[in-house]
């Protein structure tokens, strides 16, 4: 649901940008509040002689965020003990205010401001009022810092990127602090999975974990804001399994599958004593392989839904690619480059050339065998990436965030395991 709250935070230029950054606003517009004249003007409001006070109209989504939250989020913009003074700007049309249009806000808005007061020795100075009037400013006003990026800000830079992260660090633990995440009730854990390994001359090592764990989290940032699951994204798993001629590697990390069942065991083990009974591995790595070790967890945790995915091969690359490989390649730097453009390395990237086995049976699936990578490949790609853009990147990684967003709201909803299956035959 929709709702409306008025915020008073010093020059609304610097207010607006802040506050339109948080995830859970759905529109924001600058204007006068609270003051004593009808249809002010900028010019006339800088005057300080119309009561009003320069002003942030901010729309949010309930679903996707909580007014206290967001009023502490606005508490961290001000100095809520200056009186008609943010930054360098002095005047009562720079006083703090939180102004609204549901007395049912008004309550929570105390709280919240009792809350801050124990941070601070001198009194808060923020009122807490019912809107009495609101009038929108001049064009040139709105979205000011957008149009003005060099423009005039009493706020440090800073806090947009605080901004920007503030509703969606609760979703990912690798950035979540504990006081964000108590209390908080998760319906599904995501377990990203990948490798520590080269991935030819010019993506990290960390590529297979970096990937797995990006899709995650647009994907339960996606979940959040369509249908408010909340989805706790962990920190990716760097243990994967290597091909012999891997291992050779300078600091490719070979794992066997006993230890990545203990690694997995005693997560689902600490998830389940929390009371976690959902969770999606996404895999990022072709060489690590999970479906043994579900079947035994389900024997041990009856009640735990364990889903694995490989979001690499969630829909076809060919759709999006014009070459797609299978390591370091077109696809695998391509969404590196839509994520992570400052550490693709693209001077150093080889060719990605590899032979194929030479038995027919081999090579058509009739049976399996490791490959040996250094008699496949000699820069460790498969694939030539070449042909990787950012955009294909987006793309790509954007639909299969879709899929899984579909499938966290799904397994959400899940609470028994006939749940998991349709009703008729």
């Amino acid at each position: 649901m929709t709702r409306d709250i008025y915020l008073a935070a010093g020059c609304f230029w610097g207010a607006e940008h802040y506050l339109k950054k948080i995830a859970g606003v759905t529109m924001t517009e600058v204007g006068f509040a609270n003051g004593r004249t009808e249809n002010p003007t900028y010019k006339e409001v800088y005057t300080d002689t119309t009561g009003y006070a320069e002003c942030v109209h901010v729309q949010y989504d309930d679903t996707r965020l909580g007014l206290p939250f967001l009023l502490r989020l606005y508490l961290r913009a001000i100095d809520p003990t200056s009186l008609n003074r943010q930054g360098e700007d002095e005047g009562t049309r720079y006083r703090t205010g939180i102004y609204y249009t549901d007395a049912a806000d008004e309550p929570v808005a105390r709280a919240i401001l009792d809350e801050a007061q124990k941070d601070y020795d001198a009194p808060l100075c923020v009122e807490l009022l019912p809107l009495h009037n609101f009038y929108r400013a001049e064009e040139y006003h709105q979205d000011y810092l957008d149009k003005n990026p060099d423009g005039y800000c009493h706020l440090p830079h800073e806090l947009f990127a605080f901004a920007e992260r503030a509703n969606r660090t609760a979703l990912d633990l690798s950035q979540a602090t504990y006081g964000e995440v108590k209390g908080t009730a998760y319906d599904v854990a995501v377990l990203p999975w990948g490798a520590t390994e080269p991935h030819n001359g010019h993506l990290p090592y960390l590529t297979d974990c970096i990937l797995s764990h990006d899709v995650a989290v647009e994907a339960a940032q996606l979940a959040w804001e369509r249908a408010g699951v909340r989805t706790m994204v962990l920190p990716p798993v760097g243990l994967g399994a290597q091909n012999p001629g891997q291992r050779e590697l300078p600091f490719c990390l070979h794992f066997r599958q006993q230890t990545q069942q203990a690694v997995l065991t005693d997560i689902v083990s600490s998830l389940y004593c929390q009371g976690m009974r959902r969770l999606l591995i996404v895999n990022g790595h072709g060489g690590n392989t999970f479906k043994g070790f579900v079947r035994d967890l389900a024997a041990d945790y009856p009640d735990t839904f364990i889903a694995v995915s490989n979001w690499y091969a969630v829909l076809p690359a060919k759709d999006y690619l014009d070459n797609p490989g299978d390591h370091a390649d077109e696809l695998e730097t391509s969404a590196m480059l839509h994520y992570h453009p400052e550490l693709v390395r693209m001077e150093l990237a080889g060719e990605g050339k590899a032979h194929a086995f030479h038995p027919s049976g081999l090579r058509d699936g009739t049976a399996w065998m490791p490959r040996h990578w250094n008699l496949v490949t000699s820069d460790t790609g498969i694939g030539n990436p070449r042909a990787a853009t950012a955009e294909k990147g987006r793309r790509l990684t954007h639909d299969v965030a879709e899929r899984y967003a579909t499938l966290l709201t799904e397994l959400a909803h899940v609470n028994s395991a006939e749940e998991l299956y349709e009703k008729d035959y």
